[in-house]
């Protein structure tokens, strides 16, 4: 099957050959000596070579494309598609160089932990890639003196790249940055050395790309609060049974804060709800601000938020709540010259604490201490086996 273009290319050129020789009135028939003339002017035999290494590279680019079809994540992009693509172009180095704000960005970003990501990508200002990447956004190639696209690499590099190719990305007809092919042979991007089988393979990269920036968008969709961005109710279930096998398997403490905003329904009543929604993410903003890399952040309903503190010791999640309070009251919500202070409920419970053997029952019990809290004026509770509750009141 292989041979089958090359054999219909040379059938082609016999035939074409023999027509021309018919219109002439020459003999129609190529004989042998004209055979070897042919062979000896057009360097068929290397004709032929081209020809046959021609549909390798496109076989094995067939079957990329095919399993880039199957990819719907950028750790799979990097894991399986980035090798192979490697392979198939016989390319020692290739990387992604990611223009800063981009939606490719906000892809890899968050993907940095992961050893192929980190590797094999690097971050770059739009303003040093407009540098070397012109309007028209054609592929860059550099021969034998690559130090000027330094900028382009990634921070822990350790190989020698004397030629390289820089081929621009789009995601939804948006510029976000290039996939580079770097060789230690200093002339093999020279201007004679013909790329077109990487320039149109890139087409299929950037669709990619633009797929899995899709499928991320709606994965955050049926995550994410969309009013807040913070992990919604579902989210939030998974997390915790995730984060409270952990605490179990590994000894340590967890803990599960519930927060609700005072007065919030008078502030929808007398502002409408478009302001009551702006001071719900203003809120959500505070809390993720003052919370730890490592702290679950949900919205739970409402004016309700819910953060699982892993490895919580002490009065951590009340010194928490107390910062945020702090920041509300020094920090009121401002909007259209309204300036409103907003205060805070909360209820805690601890993985350590009896009766609470699941998940479920942990954030039953901040839940119902939460609501305690508004019904009743409260001093802290500091009989044994109870979490703290408060209503902090705004200044």
């Amino acid at each position: 099957m292989q041979d089958a273009p090359v054999g219909s290319c040379i059938k082609q050129f016999i035939e074409e050959f023999e027509c021309l020789k018919r219109k002439n009135g020459e003999p129609c028939r190529m004989n042998g000596a004209d055979m070897l003339r042919i062979i000896k002017k057009n360097d068929f035999e290397n004709i032929v070579k081209r020809t046959k290494d021609y549909e390798d590279y496109r076989q094995n680019c067939a079957g990329i494309e095919w399993k880039m079809l199957s990819v719907f994540t950028l750790a799979d992009f990097f894991e399986s598609i980035l090798p192979g693509i490697k392979r198939i172009f016989q390319m020692p180095y290739v990387w992604l160089t990611v223009i800063e704000g981009t939606p490719l960005a906000d892809l890899v970003s968050p993907a940095m932990e992961n050893e192929a990501v980190n590797k094999h990508a690097a971050f770059i200002q739009a303003s040093q890639f407009e540098r070397f990447v012109t309007d028209d956004c054609k592929p860059v190639y550099a021969c034998n003196y690559t130090s000027p696209y330094s900028s382009f690499f990634p921070g822990n590099h350790n190989f020698t790249v004397r030629s390289l190719a820089i081929m621009p990305l789009y995601i939804d007809n948006t510029l976000v940055g290039a996939m580079n092919f770097g060789h230690f042979v200093s002339n093999r991007f020279a201007p004679a050395t013909d790329n077109s089988l990487i320039e149109q393979f890139m087409l299929q990269v950037s669709l990619c790309l633009s797929k899995i920036s899709a499928h991320e968008r709606l994965r955050r969709l049926h995550l994410h609060d969309p009013l807040t961005g913070l992990l919604n109710r579902p989210s939030l279930v998974a997390e915790l049974k995730r984060k409270f096998s952990m605490s179990l398997l590994h000894g340590k403490g967890l803990s599960v804060l519930f927060l609700d905003l005072d007065g919030f329904n008078g502030l929808n009543e007398l502002y409408g709800h478009e302001y009551g929604d702006m001071a719900v993410q203003y809120v959500a903003r505070t809390i993720r601000s003052l919370a730890r890399p490592e702290d679950v952040i949900a919205r739970f309903t409402g004016d309700e938020f819910v953060l699982v503190l892993p490895d919580a010791r002490g009065d951590m999640p009340e010194g928490l709540v107390r910062q945020m309070q702090d920041y509300l009251d020094s920090h009121p919500f401002d909007h259209e010259n309204i300036r409103f202070r907003l205060s805070l409920y909360y209820g805690i419970a601890s993985i350590h604490e009896k009766n609470v053997e699941n998940p479920a029952q942990l954030l039953q019990a901040a839940y119902k201490r939460l609501k305690e809290s508004k019904t009743e004026e409260y001093a802290p509770l500091q009989e044994e086996g109870k979490a703290l509750i408060y209503k902090i009141r705004a200044s």
